[in-house]
């Protein structure tokens, strides 16, 4: 107990002295074959202490619109403000930055950061945190460009970093949405949506980031659009095509690697509750709630049942054979 409070003793005044140094970090295979890096515990403790310090200082200037931070509504709050807002207005624009995180640019965040962040202790870690080194294999690999992700300090600096784009929306005549680097603009007119795309591309070259050709697309609300695992469209929502094929595939790896109908009901159930769950959205005074606010259950099961089912075509052919 006594070499417990010492050693936190002394990581606290490395800590408040700014001494402290960031371990590298190990990178992992994950069962699915995905890669990430991982902190110490101890360099996780000070990322967090660091992002407490740096989100209460920016909490004032970190706008709604931003989804994705504690409080600010999450994804499902993204969806049904989109939902509600959608029918008022004529054109969108849906976009993403290809490969976000990857592409922040460490000089411009710390640079803006500065702006925001007196604690030259405090710049320092995160100077640390981005310029992390990273050991594979027996490699060792500098990080200049990009933040890394699995941290709490990651969603935080994602958000500041496209905090500029954030305010300049704000004085448009157009409704704005972010859940980190996806983006949707609603607009009532042809011209109104021109201008805040090109207030979005001039400040996306201005970060050095790029928009995702893939996932760029400009039109009238009617038409709809995938957002976050959803397919939004006025008055209409459901699940979009992607989501239901991630859904079949997980639902095949399962049945690979031996999972029971038990198991793999479960699985579904529990998709389903993440598919209808936080979309209610309240008159005060009511218990129900408006209109298109969850998706369609009809469109969802339907969706399901067409991906699951074999192909008639197929089935004749191979009894055939």
């Amino acid at each position: 107990m006594r070499t417990w409070y010492r050693q936190a003793e002394a990581l606290i005044e490395s800590f408040r002295s700014g001494t402290y140094r960031f371990d590298v970090q190990a990178k992992i295979t994950l069962s699915c074959g995905d890669t990430i890096a991982l902190w110490s515990s101890q360099d996780a403790l000070i990322i967090k202490v660091v992002t407490a310090i740096i989100q209460d200082k920016l909490k004032p200037f970190l706008l709604k619109t931003c989804y994705h931070l504690k409080g600010h509504g999450g994804l499902k709050g993204a969806v049904r403000d989109v939902m509600e807002q959608l029918p008022k207005y004529t054109f969108f624009c849906k976009t993403d930055v290809t490969s976000y995180y990857g592409s922040i640019d460490h000089y411009t965040l710390l640079m803006k950061l500065n702006d925001y962040i007196d604690d030259r202790i405090i710049i320092g870690y995160v100077w640390q945190f981005l310029n992390r080194c990273v050991e594979w294999g027996g490699l060792y690999q500098d990080s200049r460009k990009g933040i890394p992700r699995g941290s709490s300090l990651s969603p935080l600096l994602g958000a500041f970093y496209l905090m500029e784009l954030d305010r300049k929306m704000e004085k448009l005549d157009v409704r704005y949405f972010r859940y980190m680097d996806d983006i949707v603009i609603l607009a009532p007119t042809r011209w109104k949506l021109k201008k805040a795309i090109r207030v979005l591309n001039q400040t996306f070259s201005e970060l050095k980031l790029e928009q995702h050709p893939d996932k760029t697309l400009i039109g009238r609300t009617e038409r709809g659009f995938d957002l976050l695992g959803y397919f939004l469209k006025p008055y209409r929502l459901t699940v979009s095509e992607k989501t239901v094929d991630r859904c079949i595939e997980r639902i095949a790896r399962l049945y690979e690697h031996g999972a029971d109908s038990n198991g793999i009901g479960q699985y579904v159930l529990k998709w389903e509750q993440w598919v209808f769950a936080g979309h209610g959205s309240k008159e005060k005074g009511q218990g129900t709630t408006r209109s298109g606010a969850r998706p369609d259950l009809y469109a969802v099961v339907a969706s399901l049942f067409l991906k699951l089912s074999p192909d008639p075509c197929k089935t004749e052919q191979a009894h055939a054979d």
